[in-house]
């Protein structure tokens, strides 16, 4: 990787089809799946139906659903550290994300 050149933070962003499986798979109405990312019901509607999900949904939904991070607990300094982690320490970065991973 070209120095500089960032991984991508999510590595698997969700397409609509894996939307709609995981609310159905989480047993939530599309305003209860929705809402707390601060769309509307309407809004999810129509991302299950085909619509552009925009990256930070995904990334929002992926979080919430896949990782199950509080994300009203996160704040801005939280997320500043995360990036200057991988962005200045990539290998520190990754050897904590194994450890993470292994304690499951």
């Amino acid at each position: 990787m070209a120095v500089g050149s960032r991984k991508p933070f999510v590595r698997k962003l969700f397409d609509n089809s894996d939307v709609i499986r995981i609310r159905e798979g989480v047993g939530l109405t599309q305003k209860q799946f929705w809402s707390p990312l601060g769309i509307s019901q309407s809004g999810g509607s129509r991302y299950e139906r085909g619509y552009y999900i925009p990256k930070p949904v995904r990334i929002l939904l992926n979080l919430l659903y896949v990782r199950h991070v509080d994300i009203e607990a996160l704040n801005e300094d939280d997320l500043k550290i995360v990036h200057y982690l991988r962005d200045q320490h990539p290998e520190l970065y990754a050897s904590l994300a194994k450890m993470i991973k292994r304690k499951g």
